[in-house]
């Protein structure tokens, strides 16, 4: 989907570019519906299938395992794809606290109001603050089932779905949107939370239509919404702070850029800026910055910068364009400003021996945020991640940082940092090019103020 934006400042054109969510791989838990009780039961190799031939990395688990919490901390998706799973309360517990964490979560529900998975569906809403209530059983062929609301449009256009066997009536108040609906009630739903920063909760109450059938546009649009937190949304603004005409005696541009994050992620970014200059050649990456990072719904304001246009720069127009995204891989947003030099210098020779955007070398990380308040550790990412993955420390004053990474039988495996570093918001590189995949442990500690571990999974 593309958005275009074209505000009147400063003669900046703006465009934003959202990417389909196919471009961004989930690691997807499956839970296990398939079993010695039930071995019609097929909707987990569904879901898996369809996940891994969009790009996703899908596994399909007992569903004993969402009891353990170590699973959903490295899990992007969960799906319960079994109507007629128990789901006990540790379960149920790690459910709702990666849904807080800001994840979204698939649970399969039936007909049967009083199943767990309806009732801990209705539990999972009411205890994040919306309100939903279910209905009745409807028995028979409920054809055709009509898709409403952002399901029907996720990635494909989806009017009906031919088969749906049984369901159970349900309503609920602004959080919930309907998406299943036939003569008049409600099959399907999809909670929002209010709080922004939690994950969506989705379900239908008929498991058939995916062990039946397996409809995969409607299973592609269920992933759609599920892994849309993943897709990093940054809103790249250019603000001039001069004027965008340059006398013949030559002049200074500048201006500063905001980056706003539209998720209730955390995003690690890069920017770089390229300018087409007279007479029409292409400067490339005369600008590169990296690892800049910027919190949920956050705005990222860089400094003003300044670019000395001396008086023989060649006249005409300047097009320099801004991305955000990274480098040399993806772009999440991009902007688009002209500045204009008018004819030559008094000597009324234009001249090539000038510096183009003297700010070439990069930034300082410490330089492009303020010192933080406290000493905090965010989370490492990617995770899980194949290669190299990277965390962020925030230290209020200088202080003796260890950061140290063990494997899962206590060996040190790296070490990120051991000494004296100054204030401000460290990027540290984990690379794990030489080990072997699997689970692994980062602790952060500073004497006497903290000491931190987060499990990271390396997966080849």
């Amino acid at each position: 989907m593309f958005i275009s934006r074209k505000p009147a400042i400063m003669g900046i054109v703006v465009t934003c570019l959202l990417l389909s969510p196919s471009v961004f791989a989930a690691n997807i838990l499956v839970t296990q519906s398939q079993t010695e009780d039930h071995p019609d039961l097929t909707m987990d190799a569904a879901w898996q299938d369809l996940a891994n031939q969009n790009g996703h990395n899908a596994q399909i688990y007992p569903s004993f395992v969402l009891a353990n919490p170590v699973w959903l901390d490295l899990a992007d998706i969960v799906i319960v794809s079994s109507g007629i799973d128990d789901i006990p309360d540790m379960s149920y517990t790690n459910l709702r606290t990666f849904v807080e964490m800001g994840k979204s979560v698939y649970i399969q529900c039936e007909s049967d109001p009083l199943l767990s998975t309806n009732e801990r569906f209705a539990q999972l809403v009411a205890e994040l603050g919306g309100a939903f209530t279910w209905g009745e059983t409807t028995p028979g062929d409920l054809i055709p089932m009509n898709i409403l609301g952002e399901l029907a449009i996720a990635d494909y256009e989806i009017e009906t779905l031919d088969y749906f066997l049984d369901g159970c009536t349900g309503f609920g108040d602004d959080s919930i949107e309907n998406q299943f609906e036939y003569g008049g009630e409600y099959y399907g739903f999809m909670f929002d939370p209010p709080d922004p920063m939690q994950g969506l909760v989705l379900t239908n109450t008929d498991q058939d239509w995916v062990n039946q059938w397996a409809y995969q546009e409607l299973m592609s649009n269920y992933l759609a919404l599920l892994s849309d937190y993943l897709i990093p949304r940054l809103q790249l603004d250019i603000h001039l702070t001069s004027p965008a005409v340059i006398p013949p005696e030559g002049g200074i541009l500048s201006g500063y850029a905001t980056i706003q994050n539209l998720t209730n992620q955390w995003i690690t970014f890069d920017g770089w800026v390229d300018v087409l200059v007279p007479p029409g050649f292409m400067r490339e990456n005369m600008i590169v910055i990296r690892n800049m990072v910027v919190g949920p719904f956050d705005t990222f304001t860089t400094p003003t910068r300044y670019q000395e246009v001396s008086a023989g720069a060649p006249a005409g127009g300047y097009t320099v364009y801004c991305y955000v995204g990274i480098h040399d891989i993806t772009t999440y947003d991009f902007a688009v400003f002209v500045f204009m030099k008018e004819g030559a210098g008094t000597d009324g020779q234009p001249s090539d021996d000038w510096t183009l955007f003297s700010m070439d070398e990069g930034l300082d990380e410490n330089d492009m945020e303020a010192v933080p308040d406290e000493f905090k550790v965010r989370c490492a990412y990617p995770n899980p991640f194949n290669a190299a993955t990277t965390i962020r420390v925030e230290l209020r004053e200088a202080a003796d940082l260890k950061v140290a990474v063990y494997n899962v039988a206590g060996q040190q495996v790296a070490e990120l940092m051991n000494g004296w570093v100054g204030a401000g918001t460290h990027h540290l590189t984990f690379d794990a090019s030489d080990l072997t995949s699997g689970l692994y442990f980062i602790r952060t500690s500073i004497p006497g103020e903290f000491d931190q571990i987060q499990k990271v999974m390396l997966v080849r």
